[in-house]
């Protein structure tokens, strides 16, 4: 059953947080919309979205028969959406009712909507992430999502036939208005919609990076199509990584020969 994702993100616009404290770039400055996003969607989603660290939680209480972090990493379904959802061996296995898990920066999504109110996986799920900008400042796009991450997912997803999730990203650009900030656009975009070739920066944590609202969404191919043009381009950026670094190994190898 196909997730049915309608949410217009115009609902956002004008919409004002305080201002933060301090300077006002990377994640601390956008932080504020991203509960203001999150309550908005739960308005129109009701008991079908929660915080990533909410369903792990939940998921983990209602089956405390899985003790080990395997047996618990099996009730999040499918191979890929096991790896996108549980936190490490080591945190799956300590978790316990009394030591809940909290937010983490690096989870792979903010909040998680379902298909339906049971929090099923069998079903199909969306990530959704909130990135923000300043619309003052030009700046390079924000990270989105590990490369390698999606890599590896791709590759479970492939080698089990399995694509049950979609990526949704909500841009929102802001501006400062005296002591706030306020929304001044918005918009929705799916990562399966957009031209597979991303742009991977290796010098950012291997981070893809784009900016959500300026987003094309034109990729006509289903995920699995997708999925394979990822990997392709993956493949190719990564290899012009090697080769970079294999040059500069051999640069320094020259230079320690020319000079013992």
């Amino acid at each position: 059953m196909k997730i049915d994702f309608v949410w217009d993100p115009n609902q956002l616009v004008g919409k004002t947080v305080p201002r933060p404290k301090g300077t006002l770039s990377g994640h601390a400055a956008g932080l504020p919309f991203e509960e203001v996003v999150h309550r908005q969607l739960s308005s129109t989603f009701g008991g079908r979205v929660f915080r990533h660290y909410e369903v792990l939680n939940e998921v983990l209480i209602r089956n405390p028969h899985a003790t080990s972090a395997e047996a618990r990493r099996e009730l999040f379904g499918a191979p890929a959406l096991q790896y996108l959802i549980c936190r490490g061996h080591q945190a799956m296995a300590d978790w316990r009712p009394d030591s809940l898990f909290v937010e983490k920066q690096n989870d792979t999504a903010e909040s998680i909507l379902f298909t339906d109110g049971s929090m099923r996986f069998d079903q199909e799920i969306a990530f959704l992430d909130v990135k923000t900008h300043n619309e003052h400042k030009k700046g390079q796009p924000p990270n989105i999502i590990s490369a390698n991450k999606l890599a590896e997912t791709f590759e479970l997803c492939l080698r089990n036939d399995d694509f049950n999730f979609d990526f949704i990203y909500i841009g929102v650009g802001w501006e400062v208005l005296e002591t706030n900030l306020q929304c001044t656009r918005s918009q929705v975009v799916s990562l399966f919609k957009m031209d597979p070739r991303l742009y991977i920066n290796w010098a950012a944590a291997t981070q893809v990076q784009f900016h959500p609202l300026e987003a094309d969404q034109s990729f006509g191919g289903g995920r699995r199509d997708w999925a394979i043009e990822f990997l392709v381009g993956f493949c190719e950026s990564l290899q012009k990584r090697v080769d970079k670094e294999s040059d500069k190994i051999e640069r320094y190898r020259t230079l320690i020969d020319s000079v013992t």
